[in-house]
């Protein structure tokens, strides 16, 4: 039981902070699309990279200074695309949201949980899993985001590759005006912002992990707790029924 005990209080307080660093990217996210930061990705050219690939909303006003990727004396050409906002930009926001969301009552309920521990690791089934529930529902809702995330972020990765799939990502329209200036850069470059978001979401192969140790150790040791407490409730019922049975001599 005390091992199962240190699984769950390990669990939660991993997911807590898992949780509190997901929200902060989340917001972090949010804030590249309202380009409040967008002068932290002008200091590489891969983060200048990763900011045309997913945060470049209408709300940021500038054009692409190529300077930023690395390239000088390029005048007079400018990323003309498919439309303002790019698919990958409103995916990202969108999933930036539900990370949000979800990494906040995954915060809440790991918190509840390793805060009522003696209820779940001792003999209260019935309060172990309503304190329980709401983590696993949180942390399923984050594992599934994690799935889709990661194989949206694989494509964009596999086709970062070549030029030709970097502009699709980009959703570019003057494709012969700018092949040969992204042809010049490095093709991590072209690459470093996908597998970055995608490296992000494959954190679901540790959580789903956890969450299979918690079930494994938290699930049978409230079981074979209550089987136990029960076992006493009949031994001390028998007990009573013994001892007021006995006839008293006088």
């Amino acid at each position: 039981m005390e091992f199962s005990r240190k699984v769950i209080i390990f669990t939660t307080i991993y997911s807590a902070i898992q949780a509190v660093i997901y929200i902060l990217l989340s917001i972090l996210s949010m804030l590249s699309y309202l380009c409040v930061i967008e002068s932290v990705y002008t200091l590489t050219p891969s983060l200048y990279m990763m900011h045309l690939y997913y945060f470049k909303s209408p709300l940021c006003k500038s054009d692409v200074n190529w300077e930023h990727l690395g390239l000088q004396n390029v005048s007079g050409v400018k990323m003309l695309r498919r439309s303002y906002e790019s698919s990958a930009v409103d995916r990202t926001l969108i999933i930036s949201l539900f990370y949000l969301l979800f990494n906040c009552a995954l915060l809440a309920s790991s918190v509840i949980m390793y805060w009522k521990i003696n209820l779940i690791s001792r003999n209260q089934l019935a309060a172990g899993i309503v304190l329980t529930s709401p983590f696993f529902i949180s942390s399923t809702l984050i594992y599934s985001l994690d799935i889709i995330s990661a194989a949206y972020y694989s494509i964009d990765y596999t086709r970062a590759y070549t030029v030709d799939g970097a502009m699709t990502v980009l959703e570019v329209k003057n494709r012969h005006e700018i092949l040969p200036l992204l042809d010049q850069l490095d093709p991590r470059i072209l690459t470093f912002g996908p597998a970055l978001m995608m490296y992000t979401a494959l954190k679901f192969l540790i959580f789903f992990t956890l969450n299979t140790l918690v079930m494994v150790f938290a699930v049978p040791s409230m079981r074979d707790n209550l089987r136990a407490n029960r076992r006493r409730t009949m031994e001390t019922e028998r007990r009573l029924i013994w001892s007021t049975s006995v006839p008293v001599m006088t």
